[in-house]
């Protein structure tokens, strides 16, 4: 499977770009709160742009860290990738090491100062600036902008800036077989059929812990919601509930982080403590006591 060529027509369409990058800020690191969000609005829309590129990014129109099909897709099947190696976040390294491993261009940036990462180190990759002032923000786009036109038409040309399969003597990039809906082992459609339902369980859930807070007759929050704190004793069960179906669904732990902090304003502390006790009690095939179960 190569990646797909773009449909569009018209000297004004763009070809995507596909941004594999943090979805939440780390703890630890001085970051404010929407920090990736911002640097992907100021920095690298504007530079693919003017690269020729319309960037996509990972939200894929809904706020999710769970590497799903979707973002797989956008992974092996983008035009063109630009990966931001800030903060050396796992999810962004495990995502570059698919997009290598089949040989699709890739142009890599990270935040300046940022850590050398051993096994990508001899790559090649283009600073930004944390601080975004004004003058920088105009220079890091025109470099990033270069450097994407400079990938992309390298791998047109079969030459492969960033390519590990060329760097070291690689026979030839891994391959994804075409596999019809029929070839499907039942067993497998049946564990896919249930992840989409535990799915769509957490997210009627969520819903029911925001009118659950509220309380009857009150309005929804225009903003980012309520607080945990400020949840009846109730709906912080409620709230347990859902960050122990979303473990044992398998969901990310920065979507259900994101889910509870900051669209219904959970306090950070707070939620990283239930998912480390929901795993811990997983892990000890310790099951709540149904009558304890909130919904």
């Amino acid at each position: 499977m190569a990646p797909r060529k773009s449909t569009q027509s018209g000297s004004a369409e763009k070809i995507e770009c596909f941004v594999i990058m943090p979805m939440t800020e780390p703890e630890g690191h001085g970051y404010p709160a929407g920090h990736f969000r911002r640097v992907f609005d100021d920095i690298f829309v504007p530079a693919c742009e003017k690269a020729g590129f319309r960037a996509i990014h990972p939200e894929l129109g809904h706020r999710t860290n769970l590497i799903h099909e979707a973002i797989l897709r956008q992974i092996v099947e983008a035009p063109m990738v630009l990966c931001d190696l800030s903060s050396r976040n796992p999810n962004v390294l495990f995502e570059l090491g698919l997009r290598q491993a089949f040989d699709y261009p890739v142009a890599l940036v990270r935040e300046e100062k940022t850590p050398q990462i051993f096994d990508i180190a001899p790559l090649k990759h283009v600073d930004y600036r944390r601080e975004r002032l004004y003058h920088e923000v105009l220079e890091d786009q025109e470099n990033i902008a270069e450097f994407i036109k400079e990938t992309y038409k390298s791998s047109q040309k079969g030459e492969g800036v960033n390519s590990i399969i060329k760097l070291l003597s690689l026979t030839k990039p891994a391959t994804v077989p075409e596999v019809k809906e029929g070839d499907i082992d039942p067993t497998l459609q049946l564990v896919r059929a249930e992840i989409a339902e535990l799915r769509a369980d957490f997210r009627r859930s969520l819903h029911f812990l925001e009118r659950a807070a509220l309380g009857p007759g009150t309005r929804e929050p225009s903003g980012n919601g309520v607080s945990i704190k400020r949840i009846p004793s109730i709906s912080r069960g409620v709230a347990e509930g859902l960050v122990k179906s979303a473990v044992e669904a398998n969901i990310d732990d920065d979507k259900i982080l994101f889910d509870l902090v900051e669209r219904y304003g959970a306090q950070r502390g707070w939620v990283l403590r239930a998912i480390e006790e929901a795993k811990e009690a997983i892990a000890a095939n310790s099951d709540l006591d149904p009558d304890d179960i909130p919904f």
